[in-house]
């Protein structure tokens, strides 16, 4: 059964990897991360718009939260 999945911090090290699983699954991923330069050297994810739709925002943001939330989340994953 295919999910919508939001992952927040999904595009640095371990959330790449799990955004990358869940589509391989054949989920609709979307992801919520700041892209804070001291983790990220640029502010592009490692995955392209075909694996997951990306929202730039902090989670402790309402708005870019709220935007990321849009969609029916079946599921929240937040890799630490």
């Amino acid at each position: 059964m295919s999910r919508h999945v939001l992952v927040t911090g999904g595009a640095g090290f371990i959330g790449t990897h799990l955004v990358r699983n869940l589509h391989q699954q054949g989920h609709r991923v979307r992801v919520l991360d700041v892209f804070d330069s001291q983790v990220h050297s640029t502010a592009e994810p490692r995955f392209t718009s075909e694996i997951a739709e990306c929202v730039t925002g902090d989670v402790r943001d309402p708005k870019p939260s709220d935007s990321a939330c849009g969609m029916s989340i079946a599921s929240c994953i937040w890799p630490r």
